[in-house]
């Protein structure tokens, strides 16, 4: 919503930012604060005596009591020391910060004493000059000027004014010209004129030609190894035969020393274990061109008291590649991607990324696969639909059917076959009704408790079926369960069916 006012100085109507807003910019607030303070000291009457100083600026008020409101305060907020001393309350935490004043800090609260702000101007010092500039006008032949300076000493304009505020030299002005005296320039510029012999140092421009070496990377080597350097006409030097041995015992093999790379390679011990036990083990080593080189013989003597000490926590070769890619287990179990990433999320099976592609462990997704995996003896297939023909089962009891079963399974692509002959056994086709009992029936004929038929069904999934309010369990099963027992011999699934089984 536009807040539509007049102003009270120029009569013009404008949007205020606010409801109190009274003028239309601080021009016209200015020119009301000047008009009401005139007429407050009576310098100054309106012709017609119509004008209402209460619809003028508020700011002469304020003011006057925000200064009766500090006569008598003897502490002071920062905001109110601010205002006292004519600065911003930034610059009152400035002062704090740099100790220049002094307060009481309390748990949202700071107090300035005003006595202390007082205490500032008692022994403040005599007031300086900036840049320690002198004006008047030089002598003939006994000032330099910025130009001659830059061409005298080879030095540019940053370089003059820097080293002259560091040596302490006045300067003159005249005009826009600014002059040094002779005598302090020839004192302290004197060592920018000493000549050197350049044939015993390189620029960096020829560095960066014999050795192939990047400004930046130059930088970082110079200061590394100490490489002594000179400023000579505005241009760096560095020492030539300090470059020219650094690199040559660079490049030079030291027989008596490995390179980590050496290690890694003909042991199996990683890098950050070479790193880790020179460290910890403090053997001699040494730096030379980034390469960290350690001595043989305390390397080859570490290995082998490593090696008698800690034969079996000894670092061992690493294996093959542990992980699936995704089109690995695509091509391989014939599964769609989603498929995977609801598999791997069902089964709590964890997700890597190895550069741009998504790993999973081969031991997790081949136990879930391989757990599954139908015996090579079943030949014969039901699909879904054929199920749904032969039984006249719905789409929900055909799922349920098998899960509640445990059918034996198997997948081409994304689709599911299931185990003709479990079927057709569940639905009553190749077993008998003999063939199934109760399991009082049972107890009484292998004489076992309720408890004992009860683990023998749970953890073999022995096949059953319901006869009105009873359940039956399959007998040829059991019995083959029972007497692989008494043989000592772990009973197969049930789901693995046996040999006779099938050719019934």
């Amino acid at each position: 919503m536009e807040i539509v006012k007049k102003c009270e100085w120029c009569h013009k109507t404008f949007i205020a930012q606010m409801v109190t807003a009274r003028f239309c910019s601080s021009k016209c607030c200015d020119h009301a604060y000047r008009y009401k303070r005139k007429m407050q000291s009576g310098k100054y009457t309106p012709v017609d005596g119509k004008t209402d100083l209460s619809t003028l600026s508020r700011r002469v008020d304020e003011r006057k009591r925000f200064k009766e409101s500090l006569k008598d305060k003897q502490f002071l907020s920062p905001s109110e020391a601010a205002k006292l001393l004519g600065v911003c309350r930034s610059t009152i935490y400035n002062y704090l910060w740099l100790h220049e004043l002094k307060a009481k800090q309390f748990r949202g609260k700071t107090i300035i004493r005003r006595s202390d702000i007082e205490k500032l101007f008692d022994a403040a010092p005599s007031y300086k000059k900036r840049g320690n500039v002198q004006k008047g006008k030089k002598t003939q032949n006994e000032y330099y000027s910025l130009k001659e300076m830059m061409e005298k000493f080879k030095i540019s304009k940053r370089t003059v004014y820097r080293r002259c505020e560091q040596f302490g030299i006045p300067q003159i002005v005249e005009g826009k010209r600014t002059f040094w005296r002779k005598e302090d320039v020839d004192v302290h510029f004197a060592e920018l004129l000493v000549q050197y012999d350049l044939k015993d140092w390189y620029n960096a421009q020829q560095i960066e030609e014999i050795y192939g070496m990047k400004r930046s990377a130059l930088n970082r080597y110079v200061l590394r190894h100490d490489v002594p350097r000179i400023q000579f006409q505005n241009v760096t030097y560095y020492s030539k035969n300090h470059i020219d041995n650094l690199k040559r015992l660079a490049t030079m093999p030291d027989e008596n020393y490995y390179t980590v790379q050496d290690i890694v390679k003909n042991s199996s011990f990683s890098t950050f274990q070479v790193r880790y036990y020179t460290k910890n083990e403090k053997l001699k080593a040494k730096r030379v061109n980034r390469l960290l080189l350690i001595l043989k013989t305390d390397w080859d003597s570490f290995v082998a008291k490593y090696q008698a000490n800690h034969l079996p926590e000894a670092p061992k070769p690493q294996e093959l590649n542990p992980f699936y890619t995704i089109d690995e287990i695509i091509d391989k179990y014939k599964v769609k991607e989603t498929t995977v990433y609801r598999i791997a999320k069902a089964q709590n099976i964890d997700v890597f990324t190895l550069g741009d592609k998504k790993c999973f462990p081969k031991a997790a997704i081949d136990n879930y696969f391989v757990k599954d995996n139908p015996s090579p003896e079943l030949t014969q297939w039901y699909t879904c639909e054929d199920i749904q023909a032969k039984y006249s089962m719905t789409y929900n009891q055909v799922a349920s059917f098998v899960c509640k079963h445990h059918i034996p399974r198997k997948y081409v692509g994304t689709k599911p076959y299931y185990s003709k002959l479990h079927v057709d056994k569940e639905k009553n086709i190749l077993q008998p009704e003999d063939d199934y009992k109760t399991v009082e029936e049972l107890m009484a004929m292998y004489q076992m408790t309720v408890h004992q038929v009860r683990e023998v069904i749970r953890f073999y999934h022995v096949p059953k079926k319901k006869c009105g309010k009873y359940i039956k369990l399959c007998l040829h099963d059991f019995n083959r369960i029972i007497e692989e027992r008494k043989q000592g011999i772990i009973p197969a699934k049930c789901d693995m069916m046996p040999q006779d089984s099938l050719s019934v």
